[in-house]
């Protein structure tokens, strides 16, 4: 704002200048009267597009917020996380709810393993960092494939069975990779085969 009133100001003062110099010249010196009333009108014209720019720049330019506006916008932001949660909330809503709310997103995947940390710095200054579990192609991708496997052998050495294992597992909280849910079964008995021939 300040530098377009700078701009607006010195041009101004240079369109005044012009008109002085042409209402200072002698009548009869023609070719001079010429030159000077050409770049006066050159400095007008200049003067009227800054103004145009200027008054453009300024409509653009959002309004200050009252303490009533302020106060609603407060009172919006409350109910953020009801209207995330609304059944009548689409995914095209939530990511524009997104856009308005997130600056950017940084996502980095540790040891190329399932483990994503993803730091958002939101609109407003204030940045959180997260936790993710990515789906991965294979078990050694895993970050802990090592427990995984060493788990699998130990319960196998007390003679539970392959099912019983997965279960296990699973209520634990472990995960396969290819974005499967749960162990079963037959994944148990491939991983403990792997084992044996040293894979």
């Amino acid at each position: 704002m300040h530098r377009h009133w700078q701009q607006l100001e010195r041009a101004g003062y240079e369109a005044e200048r012009a008109a002085r110099q042409y209402h200072a010249v002698e009548p009869e010196n023609r070719l001079v009267a010429r030159e000077l009333e050409r770049r006066w009108e050159s400095a007008l014209q200049a003067q009227q597009r800054l103004e145009e720019d200027y008054h453009r720049f300024k409509s653009e330019q959002p309004r200050g917020l009252s303490p009533q506006d302020r106060d609603a916008v407060r009172a919006l932001a409350a109910h953020i996380p009801d209207l995330w949660e609304a059944e009548t909330t689409t995914a095209a809503d939530r990511k524009a709810i997104a856009r308005h709310l997130i600056d950017r997103g940084v996502v980095a995947v540790r040891d190329d393993s399932e483990y994503v940390d993803v730091t958002i710095h939101w609109l407003g200054g204030m940045t959180s960092v997260h936790e993710l579990i990515r789906p991965v192609g294979r078990y050694e991708q895993m970050r802990d494939y090592e427990g995984l496997l060493g788990r699998i052998l130990e319960l196998r050495g007390q003679s539970w069975s392959a099912r019983q294992i997965a279960e296990q597992l699973n209520r634990a909280g472990w995960r396969p990779p290819r974005r499967r849910a749960t162990f079963n079964a037959p994944m148990i008995r491939k991983l403990i085969s792997r084992s044996a021939l040293g894979g």
